[in-house]
């Protein structure tokens, strides 16, 4: 950010103190800020009461706070060594705040920070462009008061947009649609400014957003799609005087409200994992990164969240004990954790809630803020992941004909659609860092119902006959229940036998042989794409046994990616971009556009929990970037 109006002069105890002026600073760092550290201890950017003024305006009296204004473009440039002696460093300081009570910062009172959405969490990467195509400009302003700002986007290629004026809040979220001209590789800085003073522009304050032209392929789109996706997410969660934290905290929700009572548990977690595996951390600085904000406050809503009295949280601790096939309690605390949510349906939304714990980048031994049980302490991230595995262990059928599976309640019933959401948590929480145990006798159970459940190359919903939408949704998430089971679904192409279970191999082939029909046929129980199978394929297809599948085998031998397509065959990754609606939204069958939009940039973006450690353009020729974890 830059600073705004002035220039201030100071006098009277203005200076007192400036010498302990608090940041935090190292090589090669960015942008410093109101925070203390060893060399500088008070714990405030406050300077003492005194007097000022603007030369032409009226001396004023109060406390002059510095808070937010460290945050300058020399600071962005240059390194601060740390050879500087704490005598050079107490000049510095001294030196930083005069050119700061001389500059015209203090008068844009109304502008607290201006912040330009990065790509990929990186204030250093350049979001996505195509020659010719409109792309959407991102940022959000946050004010210290409801009164008026001023606002302009500076495209950085000679263009910029009328001035527009905002008021009454405290935060924006802001756009402008744009087309770029250029060559491929061709680099552009555009920049939001804000002014807090009147619509001139003459002070204002200003973030970078990075744009470069790319060559316009299937790379390009999907970092487009991805890009339209998130913020689309981000401008649409959901707020209500009904809904309410324990602690009273700040919180961020998701809502899915067509077919069941409402919830929103899973449609938050699967936000958050959105977010998550773009780069967008709970750890990263929402300074510089807004969807840091969103992934932290809506994980604070997983932990603390509830619906109206206290009766509907979104966690909650439940007994459990020994199981028909063996000790369901890892851990042997006596609890397990489930999702209650509004619509009580733990077993389908309890899988998101560990995929977002694991994409988020907290850790094992991390606080969750929350006594789950009263004993006395908070859990860590740790203690909850299991107890969430554990009663997925303890709600699993023991006997019947709905034996090893799972559906709406524990112990009671099974199908395919509800019974995926298990192992698309449990695979990953057994992946170190987290290490969670998962008893051999749940996976031994659970291929007891994925054996009754098939036949003939797919898995059914209650039975090897029900079906919705031609077994396109159950029988992928019958594959990855396979997977969680250790059932081997990936063929190695360089030995002669094909090393796949024979019911993978033969439901893979069902799914690749209509292929055309699951990318464009409509859901004709409940209508639109058939986006919830989509998302169970790609978990299948990622998690699969001992590798993820990037080929899928049809009956007739012929291979084809599943995710970018192989010659005439269109990929999920082209399909999903089609069906994209301007917005940025997508919608689906079974599921609300927040739900949906979550599924496909998570579905879009190749790494699972993690972000990919590169960006896809930095190799050349990439063709390859989509299925790179």
């Amino acid at each position: 950010m830059r600073p705004g109006p002035g220039p201030w002069s100071a006098s009277d105890g203005a200076l007192k103190g400036i010498a302990r002026i608090p940041f935090t600073w190292s090589s090669g760092i960015r942008s410093a800020r109101g925070r203390s550290s060893a060399l500088f201890p008070t714990p405030n950017l406050n300077l003492h009461t005194g007097t000022w003024k603007r030369p032409g305006g009226p001396h004023r009296s109060g406390t002059l706070d510095f808070a937010g204004l460290f945050d300058l473009p020399f600071l962005r440039r240059h390194t601060m060594r740390s050879a500087m002696t704490r005598n050079t460093l107490y000049g510095f300081a001294l030196a930083l705040a005069l050119f700061i009570l001389l500059s015209p910062a203090l008068s844009r009172a109304g502008v607290g920070r201006v912040i330009c959405v990065p790509w990929q969490g990186d204030p250093g990467k350049f979001h996505t462009a195509v020659s010719g195509v409109e792309v959407r400009l991102k940022g959000v302003i946050e004010t210290t008061d409801t009164g008026p700002v001023w606002y302009r986007w500076v495209f950085g290629d000679g263009t910029q947009s009328p001035v527009a004026s905002l008021n009454g809040g405290l935060r924006y979220n802001v756009e402008a649609l744009h087309i770029y001209s250029g060559a491929v590789g061709t680099p552009f800085t555009a920049q939001l400014q804000v002014d807090g003073v009147d619509s001139s522009m003459a002070n204002a304050v200003s973030d970078p957003y990075l744009v470069k032209i790319e060559q316009d392929n299937l790379d390009a789109r999907v970092n487009m799609a991805i890009d339209e996706g998130l913020w689309w997410l981000f401008n649409n969660n959901y707020t209500h005087s009904y809904l309410h934290t324990f602690d009273g905290s700040e919180f961020m929700v998701w809502r899915q409200w067509d077919y069941i009572s409402d919830a929103f548990a899973s449609p938050t977690a699967s936000a958050i994992q959105a977010f998550a595996i773009n780069n967008h951390k709970i750890n990263g600085d929402p300074e510089e990164d807004p969807y840091v904000r969103a992934v932290r406050l809506g994980m604070n809503w997983l932990l603390q969240g509830y619906r109206y009295d206290g009766r509907w949280p979104m966690l909650q601790a439940v007994a459990i004990s020994a199981q028909a096939q063996g000790n369901p309690d890892a851990n042997g605390n006596g609890y397990g954790v489930e999702v209650r949510d509004y619509e009580n349906r733990p077993v389908y939304q309890g899988g998101q809630i560990i995929d977002a714990i694991i994409a988020s980048g907290v850790l094992p031994g991390d606080d969750t803020g929350r006594d789950f049980t009263g004993r006395g302490s908070n859990w860590t991230f740790g203690e909850l992941m299991q107890d969430l595995c554990d009663t997925y262990a303890w709600g699993q059928v023991d006997s019947g004909t709905y034996r090893g599976g799972w559906r709406y309640s524990w112990n009671h019933e099974s199908d395919n659609s509800a019974a995926q959401w298990a192992a698309i948590g449990l695979i990953p929480a057994q992946e170190p860092p987290w290490n969670c145990v998962v008893p051999g006798w749940v996976k031994t159970e659970n291929a007891i119902w994925l054996g009754y459940s098939y036949n003939a190359g797919h898995f059914g919903y209650l039975n090897s006959g029900s079906q919705h939408d031609w077994y396109f949704n159950t029988t992928p998430s019958g594959m990855v229940q396979m997977a969680m089971d250790g059932q081997v679904g990936y063929d190695d192409p360089a030995t002669p036998d094909d090393e796949r279970d024979p019911k993978w191999a033969a439901a893979e082939a069902y799914m690749a042989d209509n292929w055309n029909g699951f990318l464009h046929n409509k859901s004709y129980n409940w209508g639109e794409d058939l986006t919830y199978g989509w998302y169970a394929f790609a978990k299948a297809m990622r998690l699969a046994v001992p590798h993820p599948v990037v080929r899928v085998t049809k009956s007739d031998g012929t291979t084809f990616d599943w995710y970018l397509g192989s010659g005439d065959i269109k990929g999920m990754a082209r399909r999903i971009i089609e069906i994209q609606q301007p917005s940025g939204a997508w919608d689906g069958s079974l599921t609300n556009a927040p739900l949906t939009t979550a599924w496909m940039i998570i579905v879009l973006r190749p790494a699972l929990f993690a972000a990919a450690p590169v960006a896809c353009f930095t190799a050349e020729p990439n063709p390859t970037f989509p299925d790179r974890d």
